[in-house]
């Protein structure tokens, strides 16, 4: 079962990654002035929850596997 997560925490992590990504690449770029307006679109926010998501999963596994 800890492997199935550990599994699914990369998933969540590449996800967030590649969503980032696209939205940095739909706003033209990382600068200063588009920042504000990057942090509030819809792209960026879902790939701040499967960050989230990730580091839940993460702390969950570590609770549970044996080391």
């Amino acid at each position: 079962m800890s492997w199935l997560l550990l599994l699914a925490n990369v998933i969540l992590l590449t996800a967030g990654r590649v969503t980032w990504k696209k939205a940095i690449r739909l706003q033209g770029g990382l600068t200063v002035r588009s920042l504000p307006e990057l942090l509030l679109s819809p792209l960026f926010l879902v790939g701040g929850i499967y960050y989230a998501a990730a580091a839940l999963t993460c702390l969950y596994v570590l609770s549970r596997l044996l080391l």
